[in-house]
């Protein structure tokens, strides 16, 4: 029995392997509304302006365009990659929606939280990585202990 034989209404046909399937909850969002709860609730500061998409989009096509003529020396130290280009605006700033039919039908996919509640378990998450970074040993402790093993070694060095 192969790991695809449960799916409901497959009637024996096997899905074919390496179909795409997004898995979502079925409602689309911004990445920016998205990220907000988690960024308000880990004390991050939201950003003060914004910039639309289409401003955006243009500022990305100059960059493109300097980018373009500077092609040959753009791997030089002293030339900068380019700040923004087309491809990371579309990426950011417009709202992507990826239907989950076809992993339904196929798969008989059903999401297993709401998005409400995933956003609590990444908030809880993500709090718990930050507590534990900011728990963990500092900067000063880590001196301490190469300070330490470094004369230790230095020290037994001298006296053989």
């Amino acid at each position: 029995m192969g790991l695809l034989d449960d799916i409901p209404n497959n009637e024996g046909h096997p899905v074919d392997a390496g179909q795409p399937y997004f898995i979502s909850d079925g409602s689309p969002i911004s990445t920016f509304e998205f990220l907000q709860p988690l960024l308000r609730s880990l004390d991050y500061d939201q950003p003060k302006a914004s910039l639309s998409v289409p401003r955006a989009l243009m500022l990305g096509r100059i960059f493109w365009a300097i980018s373009t003529v500077l092609y040959p020396w753009l791997n030089r130290w002293w030339l900068p990659q380019p700040l923004i280009l087309p491809a990371e605006v579309y990426k950011v700033g417009v709202t992507h929606y990826f239907s989950f039919l076809k992993a339904r039908q196929e798969l008989g996919y059903v999401p297993m939280a709401s998005p409400r509640e995933g956003m609590a378990a990444t908030i809880s998450y993500w709090r718990e990585q930050k507590r534990k970074t900011l728990d963990g040993p500092t900067i000063y402790a880590r001196l301490f202990v190469v300070i330490g093993i470094t004369s230790c070694s230095v020290l037994l060095t001298c006296q053989t």
